[in-house]
C-alpha cells in the first residue's frame, strides 16, 4: 500500500495525502496525454490501487490493522544463540586466553567434545497464500464478492473533485464503502456551480452500488488467500445516523425558504391603463400595495400620466416609475 503511493512506512497523515495527490497528479497528466486503449486501462487500474491504498492508509484503524498484518509478515525467523565455551575438567587448565595483537597457538584438548557446527538458520518460510481472486474481496478476501464502484464528489466553486472506489468488494466492505463515499460526497458535493447539479448524478451511481450488493451473503473468509485486511471492514453507522443526509435537508430547507418567503413585487400599472386604474395603498400613502377593482372599497384612482419633470395638480398625490409620472386622487 505504501509503494502504491510511494511513502514511507513512517510517513505521517500530511505526508501521506501529499504523496497521495501527487500520485493522483501524475496520472491524470498521463492520461491527458491521450494514451491508446491499453494504456487507458492500465491508468485506471492503477488509479483504482492508489484510491484503494489511500481509503485504508487514511484510516487509522484500517492503517494499524494493515500495518500489524505487515510486521507479522515480515517477522524474521529467531536464531540460536552460539553455546558457551565448555570448561575443562577439575585440575586441567581452562583455554590460555587470547591476544588479540599477538596469536597464541592453543593445542587441542583431547578429553574436550568435538565441536559443534552451526549451520545458517534457514530462510523464513514463504506464505503459501494466494492474492484475492476474481469473485473475492479484494480487501479482505471473503466470498462472495461483486464488481463495485463508487465516488466521493467535492465541490470548489467553479470546479469539481471525485474520488473513484472500484473493484471486488463482500457485502460488509462495500457497505462500508458506500457509507464513507456516499456520507462525504452529501456533506462536500455541492459547494460548487458544476457540482451542484453533478453530485446529484454521483450520488445515483452510489445508491445503484448499495442495491448491488445488498441481496449478497454474509462474507465467508477464506484462509488460502493473502488479502490486505484479515476480516471484513465494519460497515459502520447507517447512513442516516450520519452528518451528510443532513446537510441535504438544510439546502432543501434553505431553497424552499429563499422561495416562500421572498417578497412579492411590487404591483405595476400596465401601460394603457393608468388612467382611471383603481389602487390599494400602503397606510402611509408612500408604496401601492395591488391594483384592484373599482368598487367602491379602492384607497385611490389614476387620473392622469404626465411627464417626470413635471407635477400633479393640488389635491393629488404623486407616484412615478423609471418612464413617468401618475397623478392619483385619493378615494
Amino acid at each position: 500500500m505504501y509503494a502504491v503511493l510511494g511513502a514511507p512506512a513512517d510517513a505521517s497523515e500530511s505526508q501521506l495525502k501529499a504523496a497521495y495527490e501527487a500520485r493522483l497528479a501524475d496520472l491524470e497528466r498521463e492520461e491527458a496525454t491521450d494514451p491508446g486503449p491499453v494504456a487507458r486501462d492500465a491508468i485506471r487500474a492503477a488509479r483504482s490501487r492508489v484510491e484503494e491504498a489511500w481509503e485504508i492508509l487514511s484510516d487509522p484503524k484500517q492503517r494499524l490493522r494493515y500495518d500489524l498484518l505487515i510486521a507479522m509478515e515480515e517477522r524474521p525467523a529467531p536464531v540460536d544463540p552460539a553455546p558457551a565455551a565448555t570448561p575443562g575438567p577439575a585440575g586441567t587448565p581452562g583455554p590460555a586466553p587470547v591476544h588479540h595483537d599477538q596469536p597464541v597457538p592453543v593445542a587441542p584438548d583431547p578429553q574436550a567434545p568435538p565441536p559443534t557446527h552451526h549451520l545458517p538458520p534457514p530462510p523464513p518460510p514463504t506464505d503459501p497464500r494466494r492474492p484475492p481472486h476474481s469473485g473475492e474481496c479484494q480487501l479482505c478476501g471473503s466470498t462472495p464478492a461483486t464488481h463495485l464502484e463508487f465516488r466521493r464528489e467535492t465541490g470548489l466553486l467553479l470546479v469539481r473533485q471525485r474520488r473513484l472506489v472500484e473493484g471486488s468488494y463482500c457485502r460488509d466492505c462495500g457497505l462500508s464503502l458506500f457509507r464513507e463515499t456516499t456520507d462525504k460526497t452529501l456533506m462536500t458535493g455541492w459547494w460548487g456551480f458544476i457540482s451542484f447539479f453533478v453530485n446529484w448524478l454521483t450520488i445515483a451511481r452510489n445508491v445503484a452500488g448499495r442495491l448491488a450488493i445488498r441481496n449478497l451473503a454474509a462474507p465467508t473468509p477464506n484462509p488460502d488467500v493473502n488479502a490486505p485486511l484479515p476480516a471484513p471492514l465494519d460497515p459502520g453507522k447507517p447512513l442516516f445516523r450520519r452528518f451528510g443526509p443532513y446537510v441535504v435537508v438544510l439546502i432543501a430547507f434553505a431553497v424552499f425558504a429563499l422561495f416562500a418567503f421572498a417578497g412579492d413585487p411590487e404591483p405595476t400599472i400596465e401601460p394603457g391603463e393608468e388612467v382611471g386604474t383603481c389602487l390599494d395603498l400602503s397606510t402611509d400613502l408612500q408604496r401601492i400595495e395591488d391594483v384592484v377593482p373599482c368598487d367602491g372599497d379602492e384607497d385611490a384612482t389614476v387620473i392622469s400620466v404626465i411627464a417626470l419633470d413635471q407635477s400633479c395638480p393640488s389635491a393629488t398625490i404623486r407616484f412615478q416609475n423609471d418612464e413617468q409620472a401618475f397623478c392619483l386622487r385619493l378615494s
